[in-house]
């Protein structure tokens, strides 16, 4: 098992070299606790999560959520309200 930290940051392939050389140690000093093979590290993760949603969609991804994108069937620009639109272009220069 990695940590979501040590693959974000790009520790893990450190991390499963470490345990894999304290495996290696552990099977030359006692390899009759090992049934069949030395053991072996688990291999680094693509991805890995804290809390993983099963069979939900991330709210960034659910229409009319707080996080609003352009794309977005419910977002302000694509339901023809122009109000944002203008307070974000008028802006006042101060001279």
């Amino acid at each position: 098992m990695m940590t979501p930290e040590a693959v974000h940051y790009g520790r893990a392939g450190e991390a499963r070299a470490i345990r894999q050389k304290t495996l290696d140690v552990a099977y030359a000093l006692h390899p009759e606790r090992f049934v069949k093979q030395a053991s072996s590290a688990p291999e680094v993760p693509a991805m890995v999560w804290i809390n993983p949603q099963v069979g939900k969609a991330a709210r960034q991804e659910v229409p009319g959520t707080t996080i609003s994108t352009a794309d977005d069937p419910e977002h302000p620009l694509n339901m023809g309200d122009t109000t944002l639109m203008r307070e974000c272009f008028s802006e006042k220069v101060v001279q």
